[in-house]
């Protein structure tokens, strides 16, 4: 019966789950740096006016923020991925919002990561 446990610890690692809630800087290091802050898209272009090109202004550019683009949506909720623009536009379009990033490049660990952060509480820590 212990072994059990183990063992689905053991998988998580191998799979890449993240295990409990990410920071924002790991969030930000490991999906916004690396998939999102082109100076095409989000970097210094600021496509849709939104900046993930450091942590603090991704922050501020995304937690409890209006979307610019689809009116009505939020582009992050804290605690609630399932409703958050972000967390959606990861695996469809949304209105008029093509899924991000357009190359589709997010892996499921990165989304997986996103999903945590957020249902965590969106903290900036």
């Amino acid at each position: 019966m212990l072994r059990l446990p183990a063992l689905l610890l053991s998988l998580a690692f191998v799979v890449g789950c993240p295990t409990g809630t990410p920071t924002f800087d790991e969030v930000q290091e490991d999906v916004f740096t690396l998939s999102c802050a082109f100076s095409t898209c989000h970097g210094a272009g600021q496509e849709a006016e939104l900046g993930l090109t450091d942590a603090a202004s991704s922050w501020a550019d995304i937690v409890n923020v209006a979307s610019v683009e689809e009116p009505g949506e939020t582009r992050v909720i804290p605690g609630d991925s399932e409703n958050s623009l972000l967390f959606k536009v990861l695996d469809m379009d949304v209105g008029a919002i093509r899924q991000m990033p357009v190359n589709s490049s997010v892996t499921p660990r990165q989304r997986a990561m996103v999903k945590a952060w957020i249902d965590g509480g969106a903290l900036q820590d």
